[in-house]
């Protein structure tokens, strides 16, 4: 860490203690719209149900209120804890049966699962980096004629088998191999189907529900669960576990029906078993509270990505800071005028001549990554707003004088520019509150001179900038300038 400029009187440390790794998001392009909000129809009238379900896992008991709609149930978490979730879930099939949380800051509905959702096959990394790819999910069920009581109601038994085809890619031995995760279920036939059961919580999901599922198929995990267990009723017991299986264990299994005779292995188990189980049971239960979505409006994995990770990258860099307290506004803007190392112009949003402070920070690093940052806060001559430009450099350290190219999504190749953009309320000294963010999708920084401490240059980058007050109003914007930046950060976010 350096020493402080002008304005600021030293940076925090950053928040992390390694870099974080970004990948550019691939939905942005300069010819679309970066925010997709969609309005959400709920069906309130009909029959409500409120039910109970439990569920101990290493050594915790996880207890969840279900509310259920006709079109939509709220999953309450009765105490907030790292695998029951922290707050309440909304779910159903106006939501598309995945599940959703109100962010109250824009007053939307937001995926659960973040990452961008596609479809088998699809290629990763498992966590020890191995590469494989999922080539197709497929659940069976099927009735084994059972009958129980749970929660005071007779409940109908069924096997349940969800088989994962995936390749083992490493050594190029594209070697093909099954994963399955088998256990019973147990169903209401009587009440209609909910998809909550199926994902209490974003960690039991992944851990009990689809553990084979790597980010970006949740949603389809789903859509096959769902197809399968939807006509079957209400879900009142969830019980399995999860086995590697080789081909002909899993042909014989079925061709025995998914029956297991006693003591008869399936294949090697993966970790623990799993029993969701319903404990309490109300029909004619108090409606939800659908005033609290309010007008809901739901949006997809990249437009979060778009609305959040601005600010985010500001908070990692102490970036984009109130004016200080302390000092008459005059003063202030004597003191910009006389030591800006930023000075430029913005278009769109907000509008105007603008000066402020250019830093800069690189770290050459071959376990955590190259890493490159250059940032322009800036301020209108009212001093009323701010606006934040953050550039970084995907997997590339500190560059040599010449032009970079800021690119967008997919266009942004190694070695280009990524740009985040922060507009504040600064109106208040000491405090700042955002009112719009953006993204760059084109553009390019000229390096003409480059040191150990300073980097001079220019800038030209343009990009979508959307009002947190009203997200259907995503404007261009155009920022200009150019810069002498001190040198702020030793380590800096990495890119990839």
């Amino acid at each position: 860490m350096r020493s402080g400029t002008p304005l600021r009187n030293g940076l925090q440390p950053l928040a992390f203690g390694i870099p974080l790794l970004l990948t550019p998001v691939a939905a942005l392009h300069a010819g679309e719209l970066p925010v997709h909000t969609l309005p959400v129809s709920i069906e309130a009238e009909g029959e409500h149900y409120r039910y109970r379900f439990f569920m101990e896992i290493q050594g915790e008991e996880l207890y969840w209120t279900l509310t259920q709609g006709p079109e939509l149930t709220r999953i309450h978490p009765e105490e907030e804890t790292g695998l029951g979730g922290s707050e309440d879930l909304y779910v159903g099939s106006s939501l598309d049966n995945r599940s959703y949380r109100i962010d109250p800051q824009n007053d939307l509905l937001v995926p659960v699962f973040d990452a961008e959702q596609t479809e088998p096959p699809l290629t990763y990394k498992d966590v020890l980096g191995k590469q494989r790819r999922v080539d197709e999910v497929h659940v069976h069920v099927a009735e084994t004629g059972d009958t129980r009581e749970i929660a005071g109601r007779e409940a109908h038994g069924y096997r349940v088998a969800t088989v994962t085809e995936h390749t083992y890619l490493e050594d190029d031995a594209n070697e093909p191999y099954a994963m399955m995760n088998y256990g019973m279920a147990w169903f209401f036939e009587d009440l209609p189907f909910s998809p909550a059961a199926l994902q209490p919580s974003p960690g039991l999901f992944r851990m009990a529900i689809a553990p084979a599922a790597p980010d970006g198929l949740e949603g389809y995990y789903l859509d096959r669960l769902v197809d399968a267990l939807e006509p079957k009723g209400m879900i009142a017991e969830l019980q399995f576990q999860s086995f590697s299986i080789d081909p002909e264990q899993l042909a014989s299994l079925e061709a025995q029906g998914w029956e297991l005779e006693e003591g008869e292995p399936v294949g090697q188990a993966q970790g623990s078993s799993f029993r969701l189980t319903m404990t309490e049971f109300t029909d004619g239960a108090e409606p939800l509270d659908y005033a609290v979505l309010g007008n809901p409006h739901r949006v997809d994995a990249a437009t979060l990505e778009y609305l959040e990770s601005p600010p985010m990258m500001a908070r990692m860099l102490g970036a984009c800071p109130p004016l200080p307290e302390g000092i008459a506004r005059e003063a202030l803007s004597e003191t910009m005028q006389e030591h800006a190392s930023f000075r430029g112009r913005v278009e769109g949003f907000p509008q105007g001549s603008v000066l402020g402070e250019a830093s800069f920070g690189s770290q050459e690093d071959d376990f955590f990554g190259h890493g490159f940052a250059l940032t322009a806060e800036t301020y209108l001559p009212s001093l009323d707003r701010a606006a934040c430009l953050i550039l970084l450099r995907v997997g590339a350290g500190i560059p040599e004088p010449g032009t970079l190219q800021v690119g967008a999504g997919n266009a942004a190749v190694e070695g280009s520019l990524i740009a985040y953009y922060l507009v504040g309320d600064v109106s208040e000294p000491g405090e700042i509150m955002h009112v719009a963010v953006g993204r760059g999708v084109s553009g390019e920084v000229r390096l003409k001179s480059i040191g150990e401490e300073i980097m001079y240059g220019e800038l030209d980058v343009e990009g979508h900038v959307t009002p947190l007050n009203n997200l259907s109003d995503t404007r261009e914007f155009r920022v200009q300038g150019e810069f002498n930046a001190r040198r702020v950060w030793d380590r800096v976010p990495t890119t990839r």
